[in-house]
């Protein structure tokens, strides 16, 4: 019967290789970490649907109330996203829109640095 090789013997092992060897284990063990965080994600996500139901609370409905996101996964496995319409228009160049989510446009800080307001790009300003 074959010693059975432990983290040491492995670990040890790295430091002979070769750099092609290494990114090929370094790529499988990315792929390998990824693959258990989404199990475990779709886990507790289960788990939350089934304590859900126990105590007779539909998961998409206290998903939206509670924490303002829809229950429902797309096909990638997150949820689904909604487009925003924009908040904010560059007034020269209408293109130039921001939904107020995320980073600020270059156009947006640079307004605020020179003493604006962010409110001047509002689309609608009623």
């Amino acid at each position: 019967m074959p010693k059975k090789l432990t983290k040491d013997d492995i670990v040890g092992g790295l430091e002979n290789m070769e750099l092609d060897d290494l990114k090929r284990i370094q790529l499988a063990t990315e792929k390998q970490i990824e693959k258990r965080k989404k199990q475990a994600r779709a886990e507790a996500l289960q788990k939350m649907r089934e304590v859900a139901r126990e105590i007779g609370v539909d998961f998409e409905t206290l998903m939206k109330e509670h924490f303002g996101v829809e229950g429902k996964q797309n096909s990638a496995g997150g949820r689904k996203k909604t487009k925003v319409a924009p908040k904010y228009r560059h007034p020269e160049n209408p293109e130039l829109t921001w939904t107020g989510r995320g980073r600020q446009p270059r156009w947006i800080k640079e307004h605020l640095e020179s003493g604006g307001n962010v409110d001047d790009f509002l689309i609608d300003k009623t």
